[in-house]
């Protein structure tokens, strides 16, 4: 609501407030996005700034309307750059610039509204976990998501922190630490095989557990801390073991690359092949027509040397002969 000049989000014994002037910004609910939620239904805020104006989707007994508009603010420092910034020529280069923005966004609404001195004093010296995730969100007016960027602060290694939905096992929100992956996206289903479909309310789960790089049977390891509080699935995912899940850690097996060359195709197709080449004519098969060298040759006409019987290409008999008998 605007007071006196002033936005303030009021929240039970928590204030963000910042001046028209300092934000040049105005905060309106917005029964339309209430109807229609962004993102296939895979938040529960909406924001879209425009002239100005922040319009979000009111969420009734949700601390998520701190997030939507915090995360909002993030959008306009981002946009504020100069447009002559090295960091626009640096953020075109990115392989996924849009999904870093967002995550910077992310990390903005969380400094905002949890700082970091808050969550130390919460947790003290605990270890990132499904359930300090559950205590910062029960002990703050930071919303789910803005808990979870903040637990993933703490993990230490390559992992990240996600939020599911325990009916319909939907992932509603997930924060990276590192360059982690694979990794879940909201609106990503659970995989139907993995642990966390089998956690019971009230319970918790710590195991050696899994992410599937493209098919539950191609996975990558992690080390699993989760627990099922409401409804929710608060779940925190390490490259290592941080809660002593296991007791013997045997090395991952490595993973055999598939190499990648520059070729031309007989089909017209040229660019830079990936995959294992054939064991005959150590070509990589074409994207283009998913043939190598040993399909064509196949495919040429064939005949039979007079002398030693062997079927060669005809192109290689000269008056009958291979050349092994010339």
């Amino acid at each position: 609501m605007a007071t006196s000049g002033y936005l303030v989000l009021a929240t039970r014994g928590y204030f963000f407030m910042a001046t028209d002037r300092q934000l040049g910004l105005r905060i309106v609910p917005s029964a339309a996005l209430e109807r229609s939620r962004g993102d296939k239904g895979s938040c529960d805020g909406v924001s879209i700034i425009e002239d100005g104006v922040i319009h979000y989707a009111l969420t009734p007994f949700s601390k998520r309307e701190n997030f939507t508009i915090a995360h909002e603010v993030g959008h306009l420092l981002v946009d504020s750059f100069d447009p002559e910034d090295d960091m626009w020529d640096w953020l075109a280069d990115q392989p996924d610039s849009r999904r870093l923005v967002e995550d910077t966004c992310d990390l903005v609404a969380r400094r905002l509204l949890l700082p970091r001195e808050q969550v130390d004093a919460v947790l003290g010296r605990e270890r990132a976990s499904g359930t300090a995730v559950v205590r910062l969100y029960d002990s703050s007016e930071a919303s789910r998501e803005v808990c979870a960027i903040a637990i993933a602060e703490r993990l230490g290694c390559e992992g990240f922190v996600m939020l599911a939905k325990a009916g319909t096992g939907r992932v509603t929100f997930v924060s990276r630490a590192g360059r982690a992956s694979p990794a879940p996206w909201s609106g990503d289903q659970l995989p139907m095989s993995h642990p966390l479909r089998t956690l019971e309310p009230g319970a918790t789960q710590v195991l050696e557990s899994w992410w599937p790089r493209r098919t539950d049977s191609d996975r990558r390891r992690y080390y699993e801390h989760a627990t099922q509080i409401g409804g929710w699935i608060y779940a925190a995912f390490a490259e290592n073991d941080l809660w002593g899940a296991v007791r013997l850690h045997l090395p991952e097996p490595e993973r055999r690359r598939a190499p990648s060359r520059y070729q031309t195709c007989r089909c017209g197709w040229a660019g830079v092949a990936h995959g294992f080449p054939c064991n005959s004519c150590h070509r990589i098969p074409c994207p283009g027509c998913d043939e190598c060298d040993c399909d064509e040759r196949e495919r040429m006409p064939r005949a039979t040397c007079h002398v030693c019987f062997q079927s060669v290409l005809v192109h290689l008999l000269v008056d009958g002969l291979c050349p092994n008998c010339r």
